[in-house]
């Protein structure tokens, strides 16, 4: 019985010391957080559904998903529209790159896709 009163207490002991250990970490991961560098980009080529000619873009599909980070990480950014339209063409609502990310839009009115190209050994003129 002595034993196992003994065990039991440094059982207690040696989770008390890993507890007091993670809080220590705990406080010093809240005094110094650590700090993850912001993306950076120096170009971006991006591919939107509809573009009006401030810059304003609306993607298709999953396009959304990590165009609009590029976006706004990089220096320039040139957008491929499958569709470009008049300013306030486009219901601001819908909108899911604002024009200010944007440094060109260039009409690619039939994109084929890439993994018809790819399978034809072909690229863009």
């Amino acid at each position: 019985a002595a034993r196992a009163a003994a065990r039991a207490a440094a059982s207690r002991r040696g989770l008390l010391h890993v507890g007091l250990q993670q809080c220590e970490r705990l406080r010093l991961l809240v005094k110094h957080p650590p700090v993850d560098r912001a993306a950076e980009a120096e170009l971006a080529a991006v591919k939107a559904d509809v573009a009006d000619t401030h810059g304003n873009l609306i993607y298709n599909m999953t396009a959304r998903n990590f165009a609009p980070i590029m976006c706004m990480a990089a220096t320039t950014t040139i957008v491929q529209a499958r569709e470009i339209v008049d300013p306030g063409s486009i219901n601001p609502e819908t909108v899911v790159t604002p024009g200010i990310f944007v440094d060109r839009v260039i009409h690619v009115p039939n994109p084929e896709h890439e993994d018809d190209l790819l399978r034809a050994a072909r690229s863009y003129p």
